[in-house]
This record gives structure tokens, C-alpha cells and sequence, in this order.
């Protein structure tokens, strides 16, 4: 997971776990090497209810997509 600062348009934060946070969007691509890549990117909110930040969370599921595919031969 990686935090972005939405003023700064910097990297607060690489990894870890928070709570309170606001999904906006869900999307799939395909990565350099193709596979396809799951991400959700989410608004960070302060105190007073202002954007902050942004939390993308990219998952490689190109190890499950496989399992998947050998177990629905069996």
C-alpha cells in the first residue's frame, strides 16, 4: 500500500494498515510483464472531513489466477 500526500503529490507511506478510510476507485490493468494487476485507490480524510491523502493498495493476482485455473481441471 502506498500513501500519497494530495497537496504535496509526494509518498507519506509505504505499507501498514488505517483505518477510516473512503474507496473511490476499483480498476484492473495489466503490469510490464502483462498480468494483471488489481488496484483501489482511497481518500484520506483530517479531522474537519478535508482530503489529505491518497491510499492505492495494487495486488498481483496472476499466482491466485493460476491456482484457480489448475484446480477447476480437477
Amino acid at each position: 500500500m502506498i500513501i500519497h500526500d494530495a497537496r504535496t503529490r509526494s509518498i507519506l507511506h509505504v505499507s501498514g494498515r488505517l483505518d477510516g478510510i473512503n474507496k473511490i476507485a476499483h480498476y484492473e490493468n495489466p503490469n510490464r510483464g502483462g498480468e494483471q494487476i488489481r488496484s483501489i485507490t482511497s481518500v484520506l480524510k483530517n479531522d474537519k472531513g478535508e482530503p489529505e491523502a491518497l491510499l492505492c493498495i495494487n495486488v498481483n493476482f496472476s499466482a491466485l489466477d493460476t491456482a484457480v485455473a489448475v484446480l477447476t481441471h480437477f
